[in-house]
């Protein structure tokens, strides 16, 4: 029999505070404790360069119902990568040249710290992960190496760096993208997803000769859950009327069609309700801001760096709309967790978003301020219409998906990847 384990590997990497990876951290975590209260029967554990394998750890539920990971904090490994040959010769050779100086870096933050270390037998175990792919590959190099037996399956986030008008800043990373799913791809019995939209573009991929075909893929979607208490909320909420966003990049996120909606709005002399934006503050955005092409609407915004749960939680429920306008996503947490909120979402057309709010969203080309302008419009000027869309969100909460609902699909997927296996022995 196969026993699974789930991967908390982002989460010791995230506790740091070095990397800010809002929406894979929070599948991890949030997952994991819904399998937890679940009472799955899995294992849980993080891959450490380390100790070159898997660390176990035991979770626990306290007497209020939190559950605690119980994942060592503040140990900043390095990355150690485990297959340098699709490097170019010069990385190459700086990788084997300080691959021992970090290793012992590495072992000396662990002794530092006096964590407990419990290296976990892979023995005819099956990592569950969510993390990033450049991860997943350095464990199935360094781990396949010393057990056979080991599987990996990997829940892929999105192919977005794949398309060429989202191809990322470095072709280095492009490329590397590519590689490490492809390993995956190569690797893994069964790929999940986060989406349909996620499972359909991978697949689209592999038609292309991209990617290789996937043995076996499974969609799991992700969640409109948004836990967290509006009165442990610490913020202040804006007195006016708002709208927001999460996420404070732009590009692919496409928050310039929100500043131009802005400006389209003040330019007929309409009062806007103000944007806050929340997330990790960028030196490009806070350039941006400060642009004369910004002069018009600055003072109409307000920046929230990184705000806890339940502050989010907070802004999202008094908000007049959460904006979506990516152009592409791999599924669109803010979107659904306004829905949760009860608090309508105002998306771009990219489809997995239509994926994740059906006909409870509000939809725009993500090339014209003036649509999102006029759904803005919309909400602000109209009470009865902003009252009944606001009704139908709250009839339609029961049907929502929860982290619970993932937890169960998981389990289901992994079930039937099971019998699958077993008949063909």
């Amino acid at each position: 029999m196969k026993q699974y384990v789930f991967d908390l590997t982002e989460v010791f990497r995230a506790s740091t505070g070095k990397f800010k990876m809002y929406g894979i951290l929070r599948v991890v975590e949030e997952t994991a404790r819904a399998l937890i209260r679940k009472d799955a029967a899995f294992q849980y554990a993080f891959f450490s360069y380390a100790h070159s394998g898997f660390i176990e750890v035991f979770p626990t539920i306290e007497s209020n119902g939190k559950v605690k990971l119980n994942v060592p904090k503040g140990i900043s490994e390095y990355r150690v990568v485990a297959n340098i040959t699709p490097y170019s010769w010069a990385l190459r050779l700086l990788l084997r040249l300080t691959k021992p100086w970090m290793e012992h870096k590495n072992l000396r933050q662990w002794e530092a710290s006096g964590g407990k270390v419990i290296t976990l037998n892979l023995s005819d175990k099956v990592i569950v992960s969510a993390a990033r792919p450049k991860f997943l590959v350095d464990a199935l190099h360094v781990c396949r190496a010393k057990e056979k037996t080991f599987e990996l399956y990997p829940l892929l986030h999105d192919m977005i760096p794949l398309h060429k008008q989202f191809r990322h800043r470095t072709a280095h990373f492009a490329s590397m993208f590519l590689h490490d799913n492809v390993e995956l791809l190569n690797s893994c019995e069964l790929i999940l997803t986060n989406s349909e939209f996620t499972k359909t573009d991978t697949l689209g991929f592999s038609k292309l000769g991209l990617l290789p075909s996937p043995t076996l893929i499974t969609a799991i979607p992700l969640v409109h859950e948004a836990p967290g208490d509006c009165d442990r909320a610490t913020i202040t909420i804006p007195a006016s009327p708002y709208v927001m966003t999460v996420g404070i990049t732009l590009g692919r996120k496409n928050l310039e069609v929100v500043f131009d909606a802005m400006k389209h709005m003040s330019e007929q002399g309409y009062k806007a309700p103000r944007l806050v934006i929340c997330g990790a503050i960028r030196k490009k955005m806070a350039r941006h801001l400060e642009s004369d092409a910004m002069a018009s609407v600055r003072d109409n915004i307000e920046l929230i760096p990184s705000p806890e749960q339940d502050d989010l939680v907070a802004l999202y429920t008094h908000a007049l709309a959460v904006l979506m306008p990516s152009r592409m996503e791999g599924w669109g947490l803010p979107a659904g967790e306004a829905l949760w909120c009860g608090t309508p979402a105002i998306c771009s057309t990219a489809p997995v978003l239509k994926e994740v709010c059906g006909d409870l969203g509000l939809y725009f080309d993500p090339d014209s301020p003036e649509e999102l302008s006029k759904h803005i419009r919309s909400l602000n000027d109209d009470p009865d219409y902003l009252a009944d869309l606001k009704t139908r969100i709250k009839a339609a909460k029961p049907r929502l998906r929860t982290w619970q609902s993932v937890a169960d699909d998981l389990v289901s997927a992994l079930t039937s990847q099971l019998s699958i296996s077993n008949s063909q022995q």
